[in-house]
């Protein structure tokens, strides 16, 4: 019959730990006073050494070494979140099978007990001969006997390898526990000199020692090979491997890869560092999602619309995401911005005027805007003079000197362009910019020359 404990709360202890305390007082002795059991069961405690409130800011360090030190932490939390609850419950079943067998051994040697036996031969023929037609009414007292003694003989025997399998089971277990508590012990010290001294690699090796103790363990396959079976352990089908490759496969493949603990450290910071860019990526395109709702904030800035102001440049800046990585927004509109009007025989297949079919508003007003993606104004520079002074690097002088270029190649087949028809040009160029609310200036004629290798 299963006994009520009354279990008192002391002072200044919580009901969470009273009754952790209370269920490891229905173990075994040998296994409730264990020192790894009471660390098991005080996973709480144990995740707090690793994982405090205080050091959640580090997710949000902008120093790569904190970060990832933070990470780092969070990984190992998870790691024991997936192991730590069948240490729990395994304990516990292990602790079942052996006052199970140790009470049943009690009993069947009782039972064995010659005035047991002889109590319980009587019992069985008063009870065989009470009912009529009985097919085991011509038992022999002697016979009852030898049933009895058989039964308890397996019985006994039964509950014998239970024990011993119980006892191999718990050598195991603390074998196993000893190993991941080490684990454990070593992320803790790297944790404390990361805070101390940034120290990252001392965290990153007890990170890996720890994910090869959940990994190695075989004490649960073990077990439900002998048709233990474990529910609600929170643990993702496929194990932690499943649970790292669907949160990132680079991650995967870092811990699963060569381990040598100098390659690996230098191994996962490169991983870190793809994780925290995409991570900071994500946050700011779903910030930048929540501004612009279902609207693209380019499309007034589409080749030939409107001028580059400062409006262009602050959404640029905003859009540039982690190292300069584009918005999804910035990214389709610098494929809209026209790379190049012609190919690279354009000279020899339309005479170079401004009614020679291309459309060269929409190109110079594009190189102008691309240029402000990679570059900005100096401090003391106006936008209108960078403006001015990429239109003359990148439209001006690019299309002067590709003109150069194809004239010295000898495919022109003796077709010369003059400084004065490329100026025209370009006086054509600047008039319909400026229609569109550019400020620039046409450049010198001196400037053409100088670009199509022309002295004087």
């Amino acid at each position: 019959m299963p006994s009520v404990r009354l279990i008192r709360i002391p002072q200044n202890e919580s009901v969470n730990s009273a009754l952790h305390s209370g269920v490891v007082d229905l173990l075994p002795a040998q296994i409730a006073e264990n020192e790894l059991v009471k660390w098991v069961v005080a996973f709480d405690d144990v995740t707090k050494k690793i994982q405090d409130k205080e050091d959640e800011s580090r997710l949000f360090s902008q120093d790569d070494e904190l970060w990832m030190a933070a990470f780092l932490g969070r990984m190992a939390s998870g790691f024991l979140q997936a192991r730590i609850p069948f240490y729990f419950a395994s304990v516990f079943h292990i602790g079942r099978m052996m006052v199970v067998a140790e009470e049943s051994l009690k009993r069947i040697e009782t039972l064995q007990l010659p005035s047991s036996l002889d109590s319980s031969v009587g019992n069985i023929e008063s009870n065989i001969a009470s009912r009529t037609s009985s097919p085991l009414g011509d038992l022999s007292q002697a016979s009852i006997r030898d049933v009895l003694i058989n039964g308890c003989e397996r019985a006994s025997s039964l509950q014998k390898k239970q024990l011993e399998l119980a006892d191999r089971w718990w050598m195991r277990w603390q074998s196993e526990v000893r190993e991941l508590r080490a684990a454990v012990s070593g992320v803790e010290e790297g944790w404390r000199a990361c805070s101390n001294s940034k120290e990252f690699r001392r965290i990153s090796k007890g990170v890996l020692r720890l994910w090869q103790t959940t990994t190695t363990g075989t004490l649960k396959a073990d077990m439900e090979r002998s048709g233990v079976r474990f529910t609600n352990l929170n643990v993702p089908a496929g194990g932690i491997e499943s649970s790292l490759a669907a949160f990132n496969p680079l991650l995967l493949l870092a811990f699963t890869g060569r381990q040598d603990p100098e390659f690996w450290h230098f191994e996962l910071r490169h991983v870190f560092y793809d994780m925290r860019m995409h991570q900071y990526v994500a946050h700011s395109v779903q910030q930048l999602s929540a501004k612009y709702q279902n609207t693209d904030p380019f499309a007034v800035y589409e080749p030939g619309r409107s001028p580059a102001d400062k409006q262009l440049v602050a959404l640029i800046q905003e859009n540039l995401l982690w190292n300069n990585e584009e918005s999804p927004w910035l990214h389709a509109w610098d494929r809209k911005l026209v790379q190049k009007p012609y190919e690279t025989d354009w000279v020899g297949r339309a005479n170079f005027s401004s009614d020679a079919g291309i459309d060269w508003l929409d190109y110079a007003d594009s190189a102008i805007k691309k240029a402000l993606i990679n570059q900005r104004p100096l401090p003391g520079e106006s936008l209108n003079q960078f403006i001015q002074d990429r239109f003359e690097e990148h439209v001006v002088a690019k299309i002067a000197v590709d003109v150069r270029e194809w004239m010295r190649s000898g495919k022109s087949a003796g077709r010369q362009y003059t400084a004065e028809e490329l100026f025209a040009v370009f006086v054509d160029v600047v008039q319909k910019l400026n229609e569109i609310g550019y400020k620039l200036n046409v450049p010198p004629l001196s400037f053409v020359r100088t670009n199509l290798g022309i002295s004087g």
